[in-house]
């Protein structure tokens, strides 16, 4: 909910003040699933061919406990960190790696494309293109701009692997010996944290309050195994599980801005 301003001077009358407004947006969660097959016996000609049982049945055999354990499961994990990042969401393409779900790119392309004045527009931050030679001026300067109401709220600002690591040559540069304490990387200005976001490729520098920014869960929070089935020498695993993050509050998320001098709200 949003609530607007309700505190006013005293007076013996009722005079109502305040409105609240409860957002109507729609957060969603993706639903994943995992359909990998094992065939056994075509590792008898391999150096794997020691794993092969032929007293167990194929999807006891130590090769395909060992292909789940060892390649399958962590494969998942692998695609799940990039589709976190880099997914775009088409249901036309669902039998495709890459278009099961929005990735943080995504979340925030929607956020630059909202129409000003909507329920789904953020709090934009103009700021110059970074470069290797500008990168802490540029991060100060948005965090100099960060409404005033929310300054104290937010504590943690987002950005790239790539843009945190020019960060910190940029400021050893211009100002000697790092002085990030304890190794945990923090703005000059508000001493927020500054956090990395491992497979981002654009400049996007964002921030919000504190819980806002939100990983949604199901019934089948993490990838797990939900069924295994036999057909002659195949092996199939069933994997099925929800996935999806998003910003309850599209206002709260104050994003930089290279495309204009848009301030704010719009």
């Amino acid at each position: 909910t949003l609530l607007s301003d309700v505190v006013q001077g005293f007076s013996t009358e009722w005079n109502e003040l305040g409105a609240m407004q409860i957002a109507h947006k729609i957060l969603k969660d993706y639903h994943q699933k995992v359909n990998f097959a094992i065939i056994p016996a075509e590792i008898l000609s391999s150096y794997w061919a020691e794993l092969y049982a032929e007293d167990k049945k194929p999807e006891d055999m130590p090769i395909s406990k060992y292909i789940i354990e060892n390649e399958l499961l962590p494969k998942v994990i692998d695609n799940m960190a990039t589709l976190s990042v880099k997914g775009e969401f088409d249901a036309a393409k669902l039998d495709e790696f890459g278009f099961s779900m929005d990735g943080i790119e995504k979340i925030l392309s929607n956020l630059h494309a909202a129409v000003a004045g909507t329920d789904h527009t953020p709090f934009k931050i103009p700021i110059s293109a970074l470069t290797d030679g500008n990168i802490v001026t540029q991060v100060t300067a948005w965090e100099r701009k960060l409404p005033s109401k929310l300054k104290g709220k937010i504590k943690k600002i987002f950005m790239s692997e790539n843009n945190v690591e020019r960060y910190i040559l940029q400021y050893e540069e211009e100002f000697g010996q790092n002085k990030f304490q304890n190794d945990v990387l923090k703005t000059r200005l508000g001493k927020r944290e500054i956090v990395a976001i491992p497979g981002m490729e654009t400049d996007d520098i964002f921030g919000t309050t504190e819980n806002n920014f939100r990983r949604l869960i199901d019934v089948f929070d993490a990838p797990k195994i939900t069924d295994v089935q036999k057909q002659d020498y195949k092996v199939k695993i069933f994997m099925e599980f929800w996935k999806g993050y998003d910003f309850l509050i599209n206002q709260l998320v104050c994003v930089s801005n290279y495309e204009d001098t848009t301030y704010g709200l719009g």
